[in-house]
């Protein structure tokens, strides 16, 4: 379970890697695909050793040398103020090739709420993305106009299950909620918190 544990470790490490770097940071594949192709090859010749003590020991050398690599090409690359700006612009479900990541995206915060223990697992293909000022504001006072620059926006979706997606409409906020109340994932606990903390309102 041990090993298993770091395996877990590394690859979720290498998944937001690639989430950081390529997906969001749009750097350069060739930058990195050499890193990949070495490192793959290394842990492939760990099979020559006998011993699994001493295969063990040099698979963690490998893979923390890996680690170690690829947190410094983003750190370099990828910095936090070129993050933050391409997260805003690329996950927006006014781009329909852009729908499945930001879903991906809302899965990592809801993990993330979950203190990663992996108990909610969520299945993407169950869940819909819902926005919490609908695209269709009428009902909240205001017009398409009023919103249109960060209505499609990550930080005004949220995923729920299919389920309850289909019952929400164009509701005001308050309906809203009480339909979200009804949702099993953390990042719908959270968000109710902070519309509450924050005078039930959300613009």
């Amino acid at each position: 379970r041990g090993m298993k544990k770091k395996w877990e470790r590394d690859l979720e490490m290498l998944e937001r890697f690639c989430f950081h770097y390529h997906a969001i940071g749009k750097q350069q594949a060739v930058r990195v695909e050499k890193k990949y192709s070495e490192y793959a090859i290394k842990i492939e010749k760990l099979n020559e050793i006998g011993n699994d003590d001493d295969r063990s020991t040099s698979l963690e050398t490998v893979l923390r040398e890996m680690r170690d690599d690829l947190v410094g090409v983003k750190r370099e690359y990828v910095q936090l103020d070129n993050f933050t700006q391409r997260f805003n612009e690329e996950l927006d479900y006014s781009k329909p090739s852009k729908r499945l990541l930001v879903k991906y995206a809302l899965s990592r915060i809801n993990h993330h709420y979950e203190n990663g223990t992996g108990e909610m697992s969520v299945d993407l293909g169950m869940v819909n993305l819902e926005h919490i000022l609908p695209q269709n504001p009428k009902k909240w006072g205001l017009n398409k106009e009023d919103v249109e620059d960060y209505v499609n926006k990550i930080g005004n979706l949220t995923m729920i299950s299919k389920k309850i997606n289909s019952t929400m409409g164009n509701k005001g906020l308050k309906n809203k909620l009480d339909l979200i109340s009804g949702s099993e994932l953390s990042i719908n606990a959270n968000l109710i918190d902070f519309i509450e903390n924050h005078g039930n309102k959300w613009t």
